[in-house]
């Protein structure tokens, strides 16, 4: 059809990207945790290990690594830092299919001094593939978690509220799950 495209492999599955760093923060494009994940891996007593905190969950595409990723993560503020992606409309992000652009965005808060720990995590798939095998879909989370730890022991609470569009269907679906944990 005559139109260009430049593709850009990542150098690994792993976090991997190049950018700039200074006291106004940090700007970086590659293959990154969303901001969702690192928000969330604050909080749960699991770290980042898949969304939910375990891997053979149905509905785990908030909590991922990104290839094609654009990164902002401001400094730390007397513990406050804010983190945002975007992914480009790329198959490479695994939400395109059947004409669909696909693209995530996520954006994070996080206040993480002496032993208190809050985060609050927020991620779109626009346009994409959803993980419920429809297209066109636009899925959406929420997560807010709170962590303490109290001498060798961390109290963790996260929730989740995730709604997921099905437009070749009646209805969409919504789930909110809870985590509380206790890590002695």
């Amino acid at each position: 059809s005559g139109r260009s495209s430049i593709q850009i492999s990542p150098s690994c599955g792993r976090n991997s990207a190049v950018g700039l760093k200074g006291a106004w923060g940090n700007f970086f494009v590659g293959t990154w945790d969303s901001p969702q994940k690192l928000a969330v891996g604050k909080t749960r007593m699991l770290a980042d290990t898949g969304f939910l905190g375990v891997t053979h969950m149905t509905f785990n595409n908030f909590s991922n690594r990104n290839a094609q990723s654009i990164n902002y993560h401001s400094p730390n503020f007397s513990g406050f830092q804010v983190m945002a992606q975007t992914t480009s409309t790329n198959p490479a992000n695994g939400t395109t299919g059947a004409g669909n652009k696909g693209r995530l965005t996520s954006l994070a808060g996080v206040y993480a001094k002496g032993p208190l720990t809050v985060a609050l995590g927020y991620t779109v798939g626009d346009d994409n593939a959803s993980s419920i095998g429809t297209l066109g879909s636009q899925d959406k989370d929420m997560t807010v978690g709170v962590a303490y730890k109290f001498g060798p022991a961390k109290l963790g609470f996260t929730y989740y509220d995730e709604s997921y569009q099905n437009p070749v269907a009646v209805a969409d679906i919504d789930r909110t799950a809870y985590n509380l944990a206790l890590n002695w």
